[in-house]
């Protein structure tokens, strides 16, 4: 999953060129959901692809993200070349990515463990 990410990370900052102009370029904030939602999508496709065997349709759920968010690949390859090319500003992008990802996390460790009492406590009461 992060795999094929970092894998389109490296393939389009190769691509990169000096700009730093930040016109046509995709909101910090913005930006954040979509690298989010795509790293979302990429274990959702991890396990949907070991449990199906499906074939690669990762770009399929990209687009998804993409259109979910009102932008384009295009739009997404350009913002992604600008931040690459500005780490400092990548770097914080990332770090709240990192710490959205990291509270969902927790969210669904709280979840799974509060299903597990009620299972728990439902067998006790047979």
């Amino acid at each position: 999953m992060i795999k094929r990410f970092i894998l389109i990370l490296i393939v389009v900052s190769s691509f990169a060129c000096s700009d730093t102009s930040k016109e046509g370029i995709i909101s910090n904030d913005d930006f954040v959901e979509i690298l989010v939602d795509l790293h979302i999508y990429d274990a959702m496709y991890d396990v949907r692809s070991s449990v199906l065997k499906a074939d690669d349709g990762s770009w399929e759920l990209y687009t998804k993200v993409f259109e979910q968010h009102n932008c384009t690949i295009d739009d997404f390859k350009s913002s992604l070349k600008f931040y690459v090319n500005n780490p400092e500003e990548y770097n914080k992008v990332y770090d709240v990515v990192i710490s959205k990802l990291q509270i969902l996390n927790d969210s669904l460790q709280v979840t799974k463990e509060k299903f597990k009492e009620l299972v728990l406590d439902k067998e006790a009461l047979r």
